[in-house]
């Protein structure tokens, strides 16, 4: 009767041991909780925050690091009361192998000088977050997975500061018993805070202007080396120097990722090697437009030398407007146009040559090497932003022959046909009528007689003929140059109409020529 007795109670304390065990779950074997601590030692009637001194350890078991950044412990309430939170968005926290993190309450923390590596404030400042008599504390990840649990109730209640400790498989392993049985543990008087292992990782941010954090160059981007990336630019035009994010002015596609030019071709129209004085600033090169819109020299580059051996990119900014000149001088640009020779040549920036001038030899001063009628000649004209004129002649400019005569009176006129000075009939005057059987004649304004019948006139004398012009006779002989008439003078000529000696003048140009009006 006894021996059943005692195999009744017996078998009652492991019931009891089975039903009031401390329940324990690992569900992962790399991380599992360590220690737990559910209030401190009540050392003083007074002291009112013994039940708050709080503290967990966690550890990891495998042979990595684990990044435990945003991990959270949680109680039966399902509380998140404590978490692995970095201090920032570049930043990560993890546990390396074999290695301890700590958590603790403030309290705990100032009662016992201790630095966690999280602190936490209670949820209750009576009793705390973890409830001594029985609770459950889970640890779970950013997803929400709990990655071990442990549990106990009020038959092993850890009042009075005692402390639930998992155990080492062996002394002075590093693997904890993690079985998911209630060996695992044992209930201990006395807290042996280990060191922590928790290091804080800081991720390097290669694009600070894009969101989150970028440990490398995100695709589609390029860095500018400053710490902040761009979307990358696709390059339309491969041929073309630089990257071409769009098909620049005065382009079209040729093929894939090809451009050509689309345009009538910038011509180079006139320069000027030898400026008289000095050089500097007074060179220039003229280009024209013959596009009917206005084109972006960026896209050109000009070479100077007759081995083209300089070349020169144009003022940032410069365009020229359709049909207009554009005039480069070697002030704005410092090329050199040398005096014995040279030429220009223009191309575009994929190489491809757009014009390209005559070579010039030896050019005067201020003569101008011009293109004019399609030929590349000099003039002493130079006209930059303008068209092109051809070399004045200033070997055979005429000069006026000075006259000895005197002047005509101020209401007279000399005639161009007889060097004689004339009055000058006004638009208004009131000249007398002619006598009956005479006329005025328009080149003298005076009246001459009308002779109605030639045939009544008495005839001329043998060897003379009657003048057409003053109807009177005159010997043949002064017509047909077969006269024995003396010689005129050196000075002096025979008037044809008059067969008489007159002086021989320099005729000057008039400087007017009177308005004859005839009065009728």
């Amino acid at each position: 009767m006894h021996r059943l007795n005692a195999v009744v109670v017996l078998l009652l304390n492991l019931l009891l041991v089975v039903l009031f065990a401390p329940q324990t779950h690992a569900a992962s074997p790399n991380l599992v909780i360590y220690q737990v601590q559910a209030g401190g030692l009540v050392v003083d009637v007074d002291d009112k925050t013994a039940a708050t001194r709080e503290y967990i350890s966690i550890y990891n078991s495998s042979d990595a690091d684990v990044d435990i950044s945003n991990w959270c412990l949680t109680n039966k309430a399902n509380t998140a009361f404590a978490c692995f939170n970095p201090a920032a968005v570049n930043e990560s926290l993890h546990l390396p192998a074999h290695k301890f993190a700590t958590v603790s309450s403030d309290n705990f923390a100032n009662a016992n000088n201790f630095i966690p590596d999280v602190n936490f404030i209670t949820t209750n400042k009576t009793s705390g977050s973890i409830i001594a008599s029985g609770d459950i504390i889970s640890l779970i990840d950013p997803n929400g997975a709990a990655i071990d649990v442990i549990s106990w109730t009020s038959t092993l209640s850890l009042s009075g500061g005692y402390v639930l400790q998992r155990q080492f498989t062996a002394p002075q392993s590093e693997i904890l018993v993690d079985t998911d049985s209630t060996a695992d543990f044992q209930k201990v008087n006395g807290l042996e805070i280990p060191s922590s292992g928790v290091e804080e990782w800081v991720m390097p941010d290669v694009c600070l202007n894009v969101d989150g954090i970028q440990a490398s160059i995100p695709i589609g981007f390029i860095s500018d080396g400053r710490g902040e990336c761009d979307p990358e630019i696709v390059d339309v035009c491969t041929n073309l120097a630089g990257v071409q994010a769009d098909l620049p002015d005065g382009f079209r596609y040729d093929s894939d990722s090809v451009c050509a030019l689309d345009l009538l071709p910038i011509k180079i129209t006139e320069m000027l090697p030898n400026a008289s004085g000095s050089d500097d600033g007074n060179e220039y090169i003229e280009f024209y437009n013959p596009n009917d819109i206005d084109v972006d020299l960026s896209n050109y580059i000009f070479y100077v030398g007759v081995d083209n051996s300089s070349f020169y990119s144009f003022p940032t900014g410069s365009r020229i407007k359709s049909g207009a000149y554009l005039v480069l001088y070697n002030k704005e640009v410092k090329f050199t146009l040398i005096n014995t020779n040279g030429r220009v040549q223009l191309r575009s920036i994929d190489g491809f040559m757009v014009d390209e001038s005559s070579a010039y030899t030896d050019p005067d001063e201020d003569m101008a090497w011009s293109l004019i009628d399609n030929t590349w000649q000099y003039t002493n004209q130079p006209t930059p932003n303008g068209a092109n004129l051809s070399s004045l002649d200033t070997e055979n400019i005429s000069i006026d022959t000075v006259s000895s005569l005197q002047p005509c009176a101020a209401n007279q006129y000399r005639s161009p046909e007889t060097n004689r000075c004339r009055l000058i009939v006004a638009a208004n005057s009131v000249l007398a009528a002619c006598k009956d059987g005479q006329y005025r004649s328009e080149e003298t304004n005076r009246c001459r007689n009308i002779v109605s019948d030639i045939s009544s006139q008495l005839p001329c004398a043998e060897g003379q003929e009657r003048n057409p012009v003053t109807n009177r006779c005159r010997v043949v002989g002064a017509v047909l140059g077969a006269s024995t008439l003396a010689a005129c003078k050196a000075s002096q000529e025979r008037n044809p109409e008059t067969n008489r000696c007159r002086n021989i003048v320099n005729m000057p140009i008039a400087s007017y020529t009177p308005k004859q009006t005839e009065i009728n």
